[in-house]
């Protein structure tokens, strides 16, 4: 056992404890993806990015197996699971809010660029 578990087991509780603290422990995180095939984004929610991007990459997310290969471009941690499915609604269902998200990770987002060739 390597110093770092061994500090983690004097630190984790057991008993009921256990629970809540394995709850505080976990961070959830809301991540926007960009397909590298045709250039569009996707915003979705989970607690391992690593592991959502291979199964995002290897075509098992049926919203995005067409559009693979997927580039993470930033994220946004969370404190909960309802805290990040909350902001990944807003996201999704908010165009000001999705720019602004957007507007935090890419300098000129394409939805800028979509309302200079409208006008």
């Amino acid at each position: 056992m390597d110093r770092t578990q061994a500090s983690l087991r004097a630190v984790r509780p057991n008993g009921p404890e256990a629970e809540a603290w394995n709850m505080s422990q976990q961070k959830f995180y809301v991540y926007l993806l960009q397909s590298e095939r045709s250039g569009i984004f996707y915003i979705g929610q989970t607690e391992d990015l690593a592991i959502r991007l291979k199964r995002h990459n290897n075509g098992l997310v049926s919203s995005t197996k067409k559009n693979t290969p997927w580039k993470l471009i930033g994220f946004e941690k969370c404190a909960s699971r309802e805290k990040a499915r909350w902001l990944e609604y807003k996201l999704k269902n908010n165009y000001s809010e999705k720019k602004r998200f957007l507007a935090r990770f890419c300098p000129r987002s394409p939805m800028d660029r979509t309302q200079a060739s409208e006008a």
